[in-house]
């Protein structure tokens, strides 16, 4: 019997790596797609999996071309696909003594655009097989704009909106599901270089296992952790003048 196969994009380390030893560990057969293969591969080798399991590539999501070659190269391998987890991101802090329109061109390049390039090419695949499951792994962040970090929370509540389209606009296909993930601080290599003090932080274990189990279960929209992920909603739907005045005082500086 065919296994699944699920593509998972960022999958050299963090949340990436970790969604691809979880769902192999149950059954799927992942293609792992990052611009440091070599680190899946040492990965892969060091692991329980075998390279049959789990198959790289390497992809810059910010290059078309090369999104275009590799996905090209998978469709004919696998030719269907019943997961695409969309994880490929980069954090950049943008506070206003160092803003500059190269760090947002440099968030949105992988959070934004890079994410498009994938559905551009597997969004066909999906509603031709009239099954499949897309997940984004978007933010809390993309629920109000941050001091400090206009160019990564923007970029995720451009990702965010990006994929409430295309749910609604999939609403036809009933086997077909989107997913938008808002997970909080999980210790990844990402968060390892923030300055600042990261409430409710959770292992990498409990994230993975957090998003894995929400992906199983179709959740179309999930924040978490919970506490985090109702003071994100509560942001959201503050009055200007009284978020405002919540984050004045938290000003980012270059420094930071």
């Amino acid at each position: 019997m065919t296994r699944p196969v699920c593509l998972i994009t960022g999958a050299s380390s963090g949340i990436g790596r970790g969604l691809c030893q979880k769902f192999a560990q149950n059954g799927y057969d992942i293609v792992a797609l990052a611009r440091r293969k070599k680190d899946i591969d040492q990965w892969v080798s060091e692991s329980e999996f075998s390279e049959a399991q789990i198959a790289s590539f390497y992809c810059d999501v910010t290059d078309s071309e090369s999104v275009n070659t590799v996905l090209n190269e998978v469709l004919a391998r696998f030719h269907s696909l019943d997961c695409v987890v969309l994880n490929a991101g980069v954090s950049i802090s943008c506070p206003i003594d160092d803003f500059s329109s190269e760090k947002i061109d440099l968030c949105y390049q992988t959070n934004v655009l890079g994410n498009a390039r994938i559905l551009e090419k597997i969004l066909p695949v999906i509603t031709q097989q009239r099954y499949g499951h897309i997940v984004g792994i978007s933010s809390l962040s993309a629920y109000r704009g941050l001091p400090g970090h206009a160019a990564y929370c923007s970029s995720k509540a451009a990702f965010s909106s990006m994929l409430d389209s295309i749910r609604v606009e999939l609403h036809s296909f009933p086997t077909i599901h989107v997913s938008t993930i808002h997970p909080g601080f999980i210790e990844t290599p990402l968060t390892k270089k923030n300055q600042f003090r990261m409430p409710f932080l959770m292992t990498l274990d409990q994230g993975v296992d957090t998003i894995y189990r929400s992906i199983m279960k179709k959740h179309r929209i999930v924040a978490f952790p919970f506490w985090m992920g109702l003071g994100a909603r509560i942001l959201r739907i503050l009055p200007v003048s009284v978020f405002d005045w919540l984050l004045q005082n938290h000003t980012v500086r270059k420094s930071d």
